[in-house]
């Protein structure tokens, strides 16, 4: 769709109050298409969703965007999901995210996706920035970067419903508990080559996982059946995706499909859809 389209829309259905750009390609000048008069309360957008001109990165493309519209219509907040990949990092955000602390106070960063990233830093989440953060996605490469004292910070994002961890192999067993004890909203969880889940971990943070629906653990090689224990008297749990744990029994294995009420199990990419279970008689 044309922005002089999208304008047009606006103006006919007056009453819109969300806008969803999610895909579009948008620039800076695209901002000039809201004034004051409109009825929008709340637009919803992606980092990469900006394109690079002649004279700005996408990063400056839409940290103009979000000035602008903080001119034109302070009254429209801006729900942002934000992704950065490795060569971004180096480039627009000089190493940390920094740069986004300077985003207009209308902008809220809702969700943050971290890309392979190779020098990620202990100031890079900035808390006072991602307080409204519903989603963390951290995927870092080599040996990872982050330490107990950067993961600890993660425990102030109380907000957040889906958080997704890959490579944290320098995090320790106190650091995942201090990390992920405080997130009881979290609605799903991925932990993949996190290396220090072990059964002592689980079962600390059973009582905090009381909303968890989906749990996927991949090569969380510590874990024994104790864990499997712990799963099945998680209230909410429906989805459950475990491959790479060795120390899981197939006994162990057994009784939680036999014992747990999920939708969905997969084990090692083997797919069991428990959707059409029949109850016992």
């Amino acid at each position: 769709m044309r922005w002089d389209e999208m304008k047009h829309l606006l103006n006919v259905f007056t009453g819109c109050e969300e806008l969803n750009l999610v895909g579009e390609k948008v620039t800076a000048p695209c901002a000039h298409h809201f004034d004051a008069a409109h009825r929008l309360a709340c637009i919803k957008i992606r980092s990469d969703c900006f394109e690079a001109t002649d004279c700005r990165s996408a990063f400056e493309e839409m940290h103009v965007f979000m000035e602008t519209l903080q001119t034109l219509a302070p009254h429209i907040t801006v729900d942002l999901e934000v992704h950065i990949d490795g060569d971004e990092f180096r480039s627009s955000y000089d190493g940390s995210l920094q740069p986004l602390v300077n985003l207009p106070p209308n902008v809220k960063v809702i969700a943050l996706e971290l890309m392979y990233i190779t020098q990620a830093t202990r100031k890079m989440l900035v808390m006072a920035t991602f307080k409204h953060l519903t989603a963390l996605d951290i995927r870092l490469c080599g040996d990872g970067f982050i330490e107990d004292s950067t993961f600890k910070l993660v425990g102030q994002l109380t907000l957040l419903e889906s958080l997704s961890l890959h490579w944290l192999s320098r995090v320790t067993e106190e650091g995942l508990i201090e990390g992920l004890s405080s997130l009881k909203k979290l609605s799903s969880l991925k932990l993949i080559d996190v290396t220090k889940v072990t059964d002592s971990v689980i079962k600390t943070l059973q009582k905090t996982w009381l909303q968890l629906g989906s749990l996927s653990l991949s090569n969380c090689y510590l874990l024994t059946d104790a864990s499997l224990s712990i799963f099945g008297a998680l209230p909410c749990l429906y989805n459950l995706f475990l491959c790479g744990n060795g120390q899981f029994s197939s006994k162990g294995m057994r009784r939680v499909k036999r014992n747990i009420k999920l939708t969905t199990f997969r084990q090692c990419g083997v797919r069991c859809d428990f959707s059409l279970q029949q109850p016992a008689a």
